[in-house]
């Protein structure tokens, strides 16, 4: 969006570019929870049944993040090779 704003500065569309006006947000350090073993099993219980149910213990196991394990798709698992590709997110 600032480098939109700054070509209209440019082209006198506009007298200033509201986003110089504005501190950059500031990246915070996160330290994301681990569940316990009694945790895991309770959510896997939960979710077994589930339709989507499977993909809660592939993404346990391998540790994928929430969108890595919705974007999923079958194509991206290779069972001859045990090949699973996480190159996809929603």
């Amino acid at each position: 969006m600032s480098g939109v704003l700054t070509i209209a500065v440019r082209e006198e569309l506009i007298s200033r570019n509201p986003c110089t006006l504005i501190d950059a947000p500031q990246p915070h350090d996160y330290e994301g929870e681990t569940l316990t073993a009694a945790e895991a099993r309770a959510l896997l219980r939960q979710t077994a049944n589930r339709r989507n149910g499977t993909r809660w213990p592939v993404g346990l196991a391998l540790g994928f993040r929430q969108n890595e394990a919705l974007g999923l798709r079958r194509p991206y698992v290779d069972l001859d090779k045990r090949v699973i590709r996480a190159h996809w997110q929603i």
